[in-house]
């Protein structure tokens, strides 16, 4: 027999389908080529749905990386929590580094569409200002993140979480047309220094 959704865990499944796919679609065409046609047609859906749903295409990206940092950051928080549970005390520098330019191999399309959007984004205040939220929060987790593997404060945790940021958003360009010289190792040294030059000041600065 047929199992009958409601209709809460109808709007859940289309909301979820409508995000898979517009993350492909995005990934494959870029973030100004992309269109709410194809994500409809990529999900199954009408171009209605996708609208209903979520509005503009600025809003439907946005819900997408509010999605990807949701997944990402559990992952990276478990890991965390494994890690100190095993014992494991890492350079949290090389660790971040090491992550994500591994996360930059796999994912290129997806950080080139993200690039695009925003860049896109700084030119809309009300884009801007919604990514800007979700991007602190992703800042923010950086920092609990620090905080729970080293003996920063917050102030130093929250200093090295944008730097580290930062740096990594400047090297994945500069990979784009310097892959040589923008190497990982090269990465990781960098991420390294800037993290134990922040985070081994912590109270009293």
């Amino acid at each position: 027999m047929a199992i009958r959704l409601t209709r809460e865990q109808q709007t859940a499944t289309t909301r979820e389908d409508l995000l898979a796919a517009a993350r492909r679609v995005f990934a494959d065409r870029g973030y100004h080529a992309a269109s709410l046609d194809e994500v409809a047609r990529e999900a199954g859906y009408t171009k209605g749905a996708v609208y209903s749903a979520f509005g503009a295409k600025g809003r439907l990206f946005l819900a997408v990386y509010e999605r990807e940092m949701e997944r990402r950051w559990s992952t990276v928080e478990e890991e965390v929590e494994a890690s100190l549970a095993a014992g494991e005390r890492r350079d949290p520098g090389e660790q971040s580094a090491r992550d994500f330019f591994a996360r930059m191999q796999a994912e290129g399309p997806w950080l080139l569409a993200l690039m695009e959007f925003r860049l896109h984004a700084a030119r809309d205040p009300e884009l801007n200002t919604a990514y800007a939220a979700l991007h602190r929060a992703a800042l923010e987790r950086l920092a609990g993140v620090l905080r729970r593997v080293t003996d920063a404060d917050d102030a130093a945790a929250q200093e090295a979480a944008l730097a580290g940021m930062a740096l990594g958003n400047g090297f994945a360009l500069e990979h784009l047309v310097l892959p040589a010289d923008a190497s990982e190792e090269r990465y990781v040294r960098a991420s390294s220094a800037v993290a134990q030059a922040l985070l081994t000041t912590t109270s009293g600065r």
